[in-house]
């Protein structure tokens, strides 16, 4: 038991004891001479007549359970406000006056009827508190919460309260006023204990998409003021069969922070944004275990038709909508986040104007783990610029996604937009991953990669660089320091694509464009640079058009270099390969200062030759000119350990041009036959 002091104007005191389950808030000291009776319920004070000015309530259900701990309800003899069944009372039989708790600072979900014992049916007593006053204090205890209609809350502050359900429940909707403040709660709505009904909202890849029946959890709405912001902070999402734990519509700023959640049926949180660049959101410190997983059995509703429905099913639906950690549209700067098993993303970047994360992990290592939407557990959707350093991705296993699934997914505009990702890894395993990275763009964009590890299995796992149908063809693709141990590299013909200080091993090495679902990429691409690259397997270009292809200081480890793009301009300086270089379709040619275990294969005319300063291995020193056809308008073959040959008599430098062969880098004449 708890004493409280009560002075009168003298300076003498009485005692009143009161049970210690609630802790005092306000002030507890008041005049002795006001305070007139002492009831013990609720039931109690509504029997009484108004005469008493101030009175002492020891318990709301029972005697001393010591809801009110230390403060007074006071009588307001000309107010005829609503009941709320806590800090406002009615009379039995009284039409005018009403009984009023004198406080300060926060409400205490206690005072409307609430036992926080996690058992008790606490439901009617949250929503009088939410929906009645701004500032609840739950005290850290734990309520069991009941209900599948949101709580309309006039509330800006939620602090210690902790909310557990036996069936799927909503909590509330906030009409956004003033600052908005959730701190140190938790909610687990215990999902895996009853069965779950997801319903039908669009198809995707011919797979029928469905999300949770129950809407989200806590959503709030600010629609007009960006000087109203969105605090969650220190809050836990357990077990929930929602829409979403958190969704925020809003033109203000948002801070998410050190928030848990863990077997989330389809959203972590959500923030909408009107438009780009309009709001930012801040989420730092965020853990999520699995985010889209499906249950093994399941109700559906499609178009009010239910169905049972077993993981595994032929043309089972799935939660295409499963977005974990997403922001739409604003800005978003994210860091500090772990994912661990992931349906559609494990972070999403969608339409943001400015996007930023930092220390980033996404794991996945459930084989039942799927989407019917492109998948990816870092998505980015046509954002502005987007930065991410210090990340890992990790992919052990997944389910049988449809369509593509990726470790990074990335959809561009044509709005000159930026991608630049930096010390970092992507590991996928899973041998049926499509795509390691997929970057579809409508053109002019920018993406760079900087000292990261990216590595598959050699069956499957593709980066992928690609153009929607119809884009204009001005994107730049930048990778530097990297290490890229993947199934093979597929790049549709870029502006301009540059690989600096990188290694590089393809179990396929053909560099093309092959995806038959985009046609007629015929485009050419300005620049394609790899310096000072190892290539384990030295590579086959097939595009249309390169305008600048260089090789400069890289290393071919196997295999033969072949380009048989339309080159206008070919460089090779200071290439070591162990296999040959062959040439099918060039105007400018140069191959200097290399050193060239096998030998040169030339299939075209040449406006402009120049070989020199090379050294060729001693099983095949020759250069072969395949075929008549083969001539050179003009240059020089000079200083190289080399024999010139030709495949036929004549073929050469043009006679009419003035070409220079230097007779002591040749074994024999330049119309040699073999």
């Amino acid at each position: 038991m708890s004493k409280i002091k009560l002075l009168n104007n003298q300076g003498d005191e009485a005692i009143l004891e009161h049970s210690d389950t609630a802790s005092a808030q306000g002030n507890s000291v008041v005049n002795i001479k006001d305070v007139t009776k002492q009831v013990d319920t609720i039931a109690d004070l509504k029997a009484l007549d108004g005469s008493h000015k101030l009175v002492y309530v020891t318990g709301y259900h029972t005697k001393g359970d010591g809801a009110f701990g230390s403060h007074f309800f006071e009588w307001d003899a000309t107010s005829t406000e609503a009941d709320n069944g806590g800090t406002i009372i009615a009379l039995t039989g009284v039409t005018i006056g009403r009984y009023k708790l004198k406080y300060d600072g926060s409400v205490n979900v206690k005072w409307f009827g609430a036992v926080g014992d996690g058992v008790t049916d606490d439901t009617i007593a949250m929503q009088s508190a939410l929906t009645t006053n701004t500032n609840i204090d739950g005290l850290g205890l734990t309520y069991r919460y009941e209900s599948n209609t949101a709580i309309n809350a006039v509330c800006n502050v939620i602090k210690n309260l902790n909310i557990m359900s036996t069936t799927a429940s909503v909590f509330i909707n906030i009409q956004a006023t003033s600052n908005i403040l959730i701190e140190s709660c938790s909610f687990d709505n215990n999902r895996g204990s009853y069965t779950e009904t997801w319903d039908y909202f669009t198809i995707e890849a011919n797979i029928d998409s469905i999300q949770p029946s129950v809407p989200s959890y806590i959503s709030i709405k600010n629609n007009n003021n960006p000087n109203v912001s969105v605090t969650i902070n220190n809050c836990k999402f357990t077990n929930m069969f929602n829409e979403s734990c958190i969704t925020i519509n809003t033109v203000g700023d948002v801070y998410y922070s050190d928030l848990y959640f863990s077997n989330v049926a389809n959203k972590t949180y959500h923030t909408y944004y009107s438009q780009q660049g309009v709001g930012n959101t801040y989420a730092n410190n965020i853990t999520v275990y699995s985010c889209g997983k499906l249950p093994s059995s399941f109700q559906y509703n499609k178009n009010g038709t239910i169905t049972t429905v077993n993981y595994g099913d032929i043309n089972m639906p799935m939660p295409q909508g499963s977005f974990c950690n997403i922001v739409t549209y604003g800005n978003y700067f994210a860091s500090n986040i772990y994912v661990k098993n992931y349906a559609s993303t494990g972070i999403c970047f969608d339409r943001n104007g400015i996007a930023k994360g930092n220390n980033i992990v996404i794991e996945n290592d459930d084989n039942k783990m799927l989407s019917n939407n492109p998948s990816g557990a870092i998505w980015d959707e046509f954002c502005d610029k987007l930065f991410i350093d210090n990340f890992s991705i990790n992919i052990t296993a997944r389910g049988a996604d449809v369509g593509d699934n990726s470790a990074l997914e990335m959809a561009q505009s044509s709005k000159g937009q930026i991608k630049k990702f930096s010390n970092g890894e992507i590991i996928c395993t899973p041998n049926n991953y499509n795509n390691i990275i997929r970057y579809s763009t409508n053109g002019n964009s920018e993406c760079s990669f900087d000292n990261v590890n990216i590595k598959s299995i050699k069956t499957s796992g593709d980066i992928m660089f690609a153009y929607f149908q119809n884009a204009t063809i001005k994107d730049k693709i930048y990778i530097n320091s990297c290490k890229i141990d993947v199934h093979r590299l597929n790049i549709h013909p870029m502006q301009e694509l540059k690989i600096t200080n990188s290694y590089l091993n393809f179990a396929y090495n053909i560099i093309d464009n092959y995806d038959n679902a985009v046609p007629n990429i015929s485009h050419s691409s300005d620049a394609i640079t790899f310096i000072n690259t190892i290539f384990e397997l030295a590579p086959k270009f097939h595009w249309n058009t390169v305008n600048d292809c260089k090789f400069i200081g890289c290393t071919m480890k196997s295999g033969d270099l072949i380009n048989d793009s339309n080159l206008v301009k070919y460089t090779i300086d200071s290439l070591y390969t162990k296999g040959r270089i062959l040439i099918v379709n060039c105007y400018t040619l140069n191959i200097t200062n290399s050193v060239i275990v096998r030998r040169i294969e030339i299939f075209t005319t040449c406006a402009f030759l120049n070989i020199s300063n090379n050294t060729i291995g001693n099983d095949e020193q020759i250069y072969t000119l395949y075929n008549q056809s083969t001539n050179f308008i003009n240059g020089t073959i000079v200083g190289n350990n080399i024999l010139v040959q030709a495949g036929i008599t004549g073929a050469g430098f043009v006679n009419t041009v003035t070409g220079q062969i230097d007779a002591n880098n040749n074994k024999h004449q330049i119309a040699y036959t073999l």
